[in-house]
């Protein structure tokens, strides 16, 4: 298994020389590809956009039926749903590095009001995150407000959120999994589409792209959706219609019946 967005079906043949099947794993549509399957878990599911890219007997899976979910979030989506759209609890994290500062830009918001007797808070630091230090001194005069590491219980803490605050990454399917309402921004070029699909399916709020969001963006989206728990619970039943964890084991099963000379 290899991991890059440069690859495409220059190096495809070329490893065809030693594995007799070929997946590629997509979210831009932006290259030609020569495989087997092709897995694109994003929204929106258009093959039209693989047109002239892949050959036409290439599989695809396309949707976020088909996104590669550990198996917690399939095991703890039965215990989470249905949600009441009541918030008491938040969970905010921003990935892995956080290059556009969203996590300062949200504990901004908190400190502009004070939501302790309302919330409870867990901003999650990623490992890249070079501000990691200065974010636990911010949040450290903030009520109601806990700044956890890196952790491998990220499904947890999803399944104990009512509401979170995050962007249009791998984290939108997760999310979706478990129901979990959120408000996203986009902080990547490939994550528009996928943050405007999602909340047009009424899964998230979409607050825009991260250059255009500050602290104001999110105390408001805030306190519109702890105003009104009926949208969100309404947006938690969009968001679990996405997906429902069992991507990985559809994927698997594609994989399985073309190695054994089953249909595409």
């Amino acid at each position: 298994m290899v991991d890059h967005y440069a690859l495409d079906a220059r190096w495809e043949r070329a490893v065809r020389a030693r594995a007799e099947r070929v997946l590629a794993i997509d979210d831009l549509a932006d290259r030609e590809h020569e495989v087997d399957l092709l897995v694109d878990p994003t929204l929106p599911a258009d093959e039209s956009k693989y047109n002239g890219r892949v050959d036409s007997q290439v599989r695809l899976l396309l949707g976020p039926a088909f996104a590669l979910l550990r198996r917690e979030f399939a095991e703890l989506r039965q215990k989470r749903l249905p949600r009441s759209g009541k918030v008491r609890r938040l969970l905010a994290f921003f990935g892995g590095a956080d290059p556009t500062c969203e996590t300062e830009k949200f504990l901004k918001a908190l400190s502009r009001e004070d939501l302790g007797d309302v919330v409870e808070t867990t901003v999650i630091v990623g490992s890249a995150n070079e501000r990691a230090g200065r974010l636990v001194d911010f949040a450290g005069d903030l009520r109601g407000v806990v700044i956890e590491g890196p952790t491998r219980k990220m499904a947890e803490h999803m399944a104990r959120a009512d509401l979170m605050i995050g962007t249009a990454g791998t984290t939108t399917w997760e999310r979706c999994c478990l129901g979990l309402a959120s408000v996203i921004v986009s902080v990547a070029q490939n994550q528009h589409v996928i943050a405007r699909e999602t909340a047009r399916a009424g899964a998230c709020l979409h607050i825009g792209p991260a250059e255009r969001v500050g602290p104001a963006a999110y105390l408001h989206a805030l306190h519109t959706l702890l105003a009104d728990p009926r949208a969100v619970a309404v947006m938690s039943e969009a968001a679990a219609k996405l997906n429902d964890g069992l991507g990985a084991q559809r994927v698997a099963d594609a994989m399985t019946r073309l190695a054994t000379g089953g249909h595409r």
